[in-house]
């Protein structure tokens, strides 16, 4: 929001003979404040930031997700949760957070 951007770009030119990283996240970059599209526009203008515009999840990156939770689980849901989750990363933990338990496989 727009005091926190204002907060942003207080600390930035505070620091500016510093160095030091700051990761800022945007929800929904289609209506930033006019403080927060400011503040992107300064930094980026001066270099002093790189914008990563991340898109959603693929199906594969979602069947990745999925494997790397070590769980066995029915051969659709990776289907299933992309459908749900428009690729959208959290969605899909807590999608499979709602599902219930999800079957280990057994140790060996």
């Amino acid at each position: 929001d727009g005091s926190a951007a204002s907060l942003l770009s207080y600390l930035i030119r505070r620091l500016a003979d510093r160095r030091f990283l700051l990761l800022v996240t945007v929800r929904d970059p289609s209506e930033p404040s006019e403080a927060c599209r400011k503040l992107l526009r300064d930094r980026s203008t001066d270099q002093q930031a790189t914008t990563l515009s991340l898109g959603p999840l693929s199906l594969e990156a979602v069947r990745m997700l999925i494997e790397s939770l070590e769980v066995t689980a029915a051969t659709d849901l990776p289907e299933r949760i992309h459908g749900l989750s428009g690729g959208n990363p959290f969605l899909a933990l807590e999608l499979l957070r709602d599902a219930g338990p999800l079957t280990t496989p057994e140790a060996e």
